[in-house]
């Protein structure tokens, strides 16, 4: 089996929300768990992918209210705690694969 941190170049570019892009690389693979004020547990994966923009620009969906880029050293306050150590592995470059 692959790894899935092998890089691909694809041929085609990507389009979403009004941007389009390349896929450059897998930048990590994390599994959280949360347990919620309510006793809930919810358990998900999030997948990192690293692409470069290459055209058009952001767009609002039915889903958002807002959308912008921020730098890697100027992000909001507003961050879930498990995004604080996928944004560190990012920062570094390292390839984290967790659970």
């Amino acid at each position: 089996m692959a790894s899935p941190f092998t890089r691909r170049r694809s041929a085609r570019p990507s389009k979403r929300q009004g941007c389009t892009s390349n896929l450059r690389d897998v930048g990590g693979i994390h599994g959280i768990c949360t347990h919620l004020p309510n006793g809930d547990v919810v358990y998900s994966v999030v997948v990192v992918l690293l692409a470069r923009v290459n055209g058009g620009r952001l767009a609002l969906s039915e889903e958002t209210e807002d959308l912008r880029w921020y730098a890697l050293d100027a992000l909001p306050q507003l961050l879930f705690e498990p995004h604080l150590a996928m944004l560190a592995d990012l920062a570094t470059g390292r390839r984290a694969t967790w659970v």
